[in-house]
């Protein structure tokens, strides 16, 4: 089994201006699944630049949308396994420099889809041993670390031969053993309708948190797997 993972991510990581950053992701177990998906949301945002009088070109980002439209394009992925990281920046170090700042996102995705896999197998939607290669595409921006792996080796590491933590004096093994190779690719959203999915739900759970919406909170705690760090 394969598994197809969209991400986009809401707010500046910078503890300064925000107090919340945000990653959020759709995945797949299935290629039709994720076919489908796509030929219908393209299907539905036509509709809305059509009804908005909104040029075919132009490319529906969350941030310049309306309420009304988000609401409805976010209604659309409710069949979709969906997954969030959030991180209180006001909990966090203070890390300087983009390389520091690249290695903790990195970590924070990671330690997300982890736990979304583990949580997705406890609930019988899929087992973590029938998992063979796990492909990511990401919106792209400025791709910098200053430690050993990417994102890419740091997963495919972590999820197949485990992890020890020296600082914590504490070792976790392996969640993929049979896995055969993590892919990750940074692509323009504009060009890709499902990183544009991540993108409506990564707003949806960066706005409800920033904006405090208790109601909208507990609604996306029935509908999306969410992870708070640190």
């Amino acid at each position: 089994m394969n598994l197809y993972i969209y991400s986009d991510e809401s707010g500046v990581f910078d503890k300064k201006t925000n107090d919340f950053f945000v990653f959020a992701g759709i995945l797949f177990t299935s290629r039709d699944d994720r076919n489908k998906l796509k030929s219908k949301y393209l299907t539905l945002e036509k509709s809305i630049k059509y009804d908005k009088e909104i040029s075919p070109k132009e490319e529906l980002k969350a941030s310049n949308l309306a309420n009304k439209t988000k609401k409805r394009l976010y209604s659309y992925l409710k069949d979709v396994i969906k997954f969030s990281v959030i991180i209180d920046l006001r909990k966090l170090y203070d890390y300087k420099g983009k390389d520091n700042k690249q290695r903790y996102l990195d970590y924070a995705f990671k330690i997300g889809l982890k736990r979304t896999l583990k949580k997705l197998e406890k609930n019988n939607i899929l087992k973590l041993n029938e998992i063979e290669r796990i492909f990511i595409e990401c919106d792209e921006h400025t791709i910098a670390t200053s430690g050993i792996y990417d994102l890419r080796d740091t997963i495919y590491n972590e999820f197949k031969y485990g992890v020890v933590n020296f600082n914590h004096n504490a070792q976790y093994g392996a969640i993929i053993p049979d896995l055969v190779d993590v892919e990750v690719k940074y692509l323009d959203s504009k060009n890709n309708a499902l990183i544009r999915c991540a993108d409506i739900v990564s707003n949806f759970v960066y706005t409800s948190y920033r904006d405090f919406n208790i109601a909208r909170i507990e609604k996306l705690n029935n509908e999306v797997y969410i992870e708070l760090l640190p």
